[in-house]
């Protein structure tokens, strides 16, 4: 299996996961009022969710993807997610590698978005603006190279 997270800060965590094919298994919402105060909580009630939400005892996943509100370095440590402060410093993609026993990347929300659109439609030049619990964007060049990310700030 293969789980997409889209960790957002309006209204929670999208949860996709896929078999081996593309095929859709499962999606959900990982609410916002589950996250908890400390990393270690977020990640204890998430495994709970897909649990749930898959309807098995055991998660055996072969990769996972995450797409969050922040900027990383590039080995994917937080270097700052302030809507989420519990993210920032840490090291996601390590974290949720040991957790979940897989490969896992992690990249910022619109730099994705834009590179999905990019890949998908429209293989030029082009901005790409996301607007939810917080807003950011990123340029794409015409090469599908990330030229610029914008920071994600609280619309609260």
């Amino acid at each position: 299996m293969i789980l997409s997270l889209d960790i957002g800060t309006g209204s929670g965590t999208k949860v996709a996961v896929f078999d081996e094919e593309g095929g859709l298994l499962g999606q959900g919402l990982f609410e916002l009022d589950h996250y908890s105060e400390s990393i270690e909580g977020y990640s204890e009630n998430l495994m709970i969710y897909l649990k749930d939400l898959l309807r098995l005892k055991d998660i055996e996943l072969t990769a996972l993807g995450i797409s969050a509100p922040g900027i990383f370095d590039k080995e994917g440590r937080t270097m700052v997610m302030n809507n989420i402060p519990i993210f920032n410093g840490e090291y996601l993609p390590s974290r949720f590698s040991k957790l979940f026993k897989c490969r896992t990347v992690i990249g910022n929300d619109a730099d994705l978005g834009a590179l999905a659109i990019y890949k998908n439609f429209y293989k030029q030049e082009l901005f790409y603006w996301v607007y939810g619990g917080g807003w950011g964007g990123a340029w794409l060049a015409d090469d599908g190279i990330v030229v610029l990310t914008l920071m994600t700030y609280s619309t609260n």
